[in-house]
């Protein structure tokens, strides 16, 4: 047992040190915490990864609370009306290259491995969008002008919610095996109606609750209480539980914005130390997850065949961006830019998240899994190539080393 213990304490200890080394040198942590459990599973053997063992079975389980995690701090960084303020450029360019993206990873798959064209668009949706929490630290670490800043963060806060929005989409095409849009696009229609309807419910309940538990114990405690509570309503009335969580924590975040807007008196605004126990729970489970992640990795599924698809998978990924930016061109003037606006293409916690939701409804998809992970190891690999260059080819560019207690982030307010 304290073999056990002393295994979590050193992969927190190495989790933090490689986040970091990631703010320092803007290498993504993504492969190191995979690396780390790949080579404590597959290679070593030190845990026990067989499909018979409990870290096994334990996939689905982990996979919903890392989602859970992973959408309500999506949700609590986004604010609706800053949003929808700053959409235009960013909104048209995130839908073009999401769409391309998957309808060509759909299609290569279709024809590689003769999925069928939904089994295949369901991939393009899982790896289909960059990750908010490796795209905005690297962004805060290196001159960028504030157009592609904002451009970026948008694109990558977006596409969380739409590579969701999209798989759940697909999952429910898959399972009905059907292509009746109207009947799949009702179930989905409702189901996304009970989530949001009953989040709104949480959300203005919890935020009026919390105004009486400020600066008292356990806040943060019982607000992933009421997430859990919610996620399972939900699911349990036939809705959407992720989409819930996400809303939930959206409402949460702008409620303040939203009490003004409605002139509704009294402060809404989230309490800081919530928000900051969200920072290192989201830390906690980042890590373990991508750890986890490549200790249930089959090495033995990672053949030239599946190394060569992912190559493939990678270049229609940047394709896809520098198609995006060329029907767009007039709003992308400046060519220096373009290469970071490219090269930003990590995939991260959504994605590995997202990997296993196939198994969770029952398809079994041959590489999947190994596929979604060579890609956020290929994507991330691209990302500091990329920005390597950017900031080696330009005064610009060049990057900042920012001090960790320097480091913004973007849910934490300093006094």
């Amino acid at each position: 047992m304290s073999q056990e213990f002393f295994l979590m304490g050193a992969i927190i200890v190495i989790g933090f040190f490689s986040m970091i080394f990631f703010e320092r040198t803007k290498i993504p942590d993504v492969l190191f915490l995979m690396l780390l459990g790949v080579l404590l599973g597959p290679v070593f053997g030190i845990v026990d990864t067989s499909e018979a063992s409990l870290i096994f079975s334990l996939a689905p389980f982990v996979g919903t609370l890392a989602l859970i995690i992973l959408l309500f701090d999506g949700g609590i960084n986004l604010n609706i009306f800053k949003v929808v303020k700053e959409l235009g450029k960013a909104t048209s360019y995130t839908l073009v290259v999401f769409i391309i993206t998957v309808a060509a990873i759909g299609f290569a798959m279709k024809m590689l491995l003769g999925w069928q064209l939904a089994e295949g668009l369901l991939l393009g949706a899982v790896i289909g969008g960059a990750s908010s929490a490796i795209v905005i630290p690297i962004l805060s670490g290196i001159a960028v002008r504030d157009e592609s800043k904002t451009l970026l963060t948008l694109e990558s806060a977006m596409t969380d919610a739409l590579s969701i929005i999209l798989a759940f989409l697909l999952i429910e095409i898959i399972i009905s095996k059907t292509v009746n849009l109207s009947s799949v696009g009702n179930q989905v229609a409702s189901a996304f109606s009970i989530a949001f309807f009953i989040a709104i419910i949480f959300a203005i309940i919890w935020i009026v609750l919390l105004r009486r538990l400020y600066g008292k114990p356990f806040g943060y405690l019982l607000t992933i209480a009421v997430l859990f509570i919610l996620y399972s309503s939900v699911e349990a009335l036939r809705g959407n539980g992720a989409i819930a969580v996400l809303v939930f924590g959206i409402l949460l975040s702008s409620m303040k914005e939203l009490a003004k807007f409605l002139k509704v008196p009294g402060d809404f605004g989230l309490e800081d130390k919530l928000r900051e126990f969200q920072t290192e729970v989201s830390f906690f489970v980042r890590t373990f997850f991508f750890v986890y992640m490549g200790l249930i990795i089959s090495l033995e599924n990672v053949v030239f065949q599946v190394v060569f698809i992912s190559g493939i998978l990678l270049a229609l990924m940047l394709a896809s961006r520098i198609a995006g930016i060329k029907l767009l061109g007039h709003n992308f003037p400046d060519s220096h830019q373009n290469l970071l606006i490219v090269s930003m293409l990590p995939r991260g916690l959504a994605s590995a998240v997202l990997a296993f939701l196939p198994l969770q409804f029952g398809i079994n998809l041959e590489y999947f899994t190994e596929l979604v992970f060579l890609s956020i190891v290929l994507t991330n690999i691209a990302a500091t190539v990329g920005v390597f260059y950017y900031a080696k080819d330009s005064a610009f560019g060049r990057p900042r080393i920012i001090a960790p207690s320097e480091q913004k982030y973007p849910y934490v307010k300093k006094k």
